[in-house]
């Protein structure tokens, strides 16, 4: 199979890496599932753009792409040390570690940079942002796992520092239906207190966006006035960790973006399509209004149906 069009993402083998957006994966809901055998870190062919990204990212937006507070250090030791096991285990082919230094791609990683937090070293040599969660008390007194440390740098929509310390019905607070009080953030806060260490778990996240940018930190504000005729579909792959020393919890976010017109030439394109649709009338008003796509409601929908009826 040849792509024809190229993948912001770069799933490499001439097809999306992900379809979520089918109809196997409806928006707003939990919908996890054990990782399996699966590696939790995803290398493709956009592996040097996207790190370095990160590096840019890093050195002129740090203060939006990183933020730890200093209770999670030995969590994001225990991050490090993970991502290192997982590397030596499963990508020897573009990992290689040389004393305290490891080597990816023409990227570079010191470990004994004291000055580097552990988990930026660890973001660094992953296409993965990384987030920790830590069970604790917030500022209200209340108990349940707050947002203590991150790097991500590929934010859908929002930006860390404006996360950084709260609790996690308040990170959701602008999703619907995810938001404090609600049944799923009651449900989030139960699935983190079952994690088991032994069995990490996966779901994916996904949207439309009028863009193939990797960096989406500026809010869903404005985005419905932008024009949708090159669309990207966007895709998170979602990991959660149970970390066995900490108690803490690894949640890793693997953005893959690639054009709707990818779409338009694929060999399956009109059940896909179909599912794509079908997955986007499930959608209510102020969900639409959350991704940003309202405005662009009626032009998607033509469009995407124009591919299921092979019309294109």
């Amino acid at each position: 199979m040849t792509r024809i069009f190229p993948s912001v993402s770069g799933a490499g083998a001439g097809d999306f890496a992900h379809t979520p957006w089918d109809g196997s994966h409806p928006n707003f809901r939990i919908g996890l599932e054990p990782l399996g055998e699966r590696s939790w870190i995803e290398v493709d062919v956009m592996f040097e753009h996207q790190l370095g990204e990160k590096q840019k990212l890093l050195a002129t937006r740090n203060n939006d792409v990183f933020g730890a507070e200093p209770e999670s250090i030995a969590a994001q030791v225990e991050v490090l040390e993970m991502v290192l096991e997982e590397l030596a285990q499963r990508h020897g082919d573009t990992h290689r570690r040389e004393g305290d230094t490891v080597l990816a791609r023409g990227f570079s990683v010191d470990l004994g940079d004291a000055a580097m937090p552990p988990l930026e070293k660890a973001a660094r040599l992953v296409q993965e942002d990384l987030v920790i969660m830590m069970k604790g008390e917030d500022l209200d007194g209340e108990e349940g796992w707050r947002l203590v440390a991150g790097c991500v740098c590929f934010p859908s929509s929002w930006l860390l520092a404006e996360k950084l310390g709260k609790p996690m019905e308040q990170v959701h607070a602008p999703v619907p239906q995810f938001g404090p009080g609600t049944k799923k953030a009651m449900m989030i806060n139960r699935i983190f207190d079952k994690l088991r260490a032994e069995i990490p778990v996966l779901r994916f996240n996904w949207t439309v966006s009028a863009d193939g940018d990797l960096f989406h930190g500026a809010g869903t504000t404005g985005k419905s006035d932008r024009s949708y005729d090159s669309a990207f579909l966007r895709v998170e792959v979602q990991t959660l960790h149970k970390m066995a020393h900490s108690g803490a919890i690894l949640f890793t976010i693997r953005t893959h973006v690639d054009p709707l017109a990818m779409l338009e030439s694929h060999p399956d394109r009109v059940r896909l399509a179909r599912g794509l649709a079908a997955s986007l009338s499930m959608l209510d008003t102020p969900q639409w209004h959350y991704k940003g796509l309202a405005r662009a409601r009626e032009q998607l929908l033509a469009r995407i149906d124009a591919i299921a009826s092979d019309a294109v």
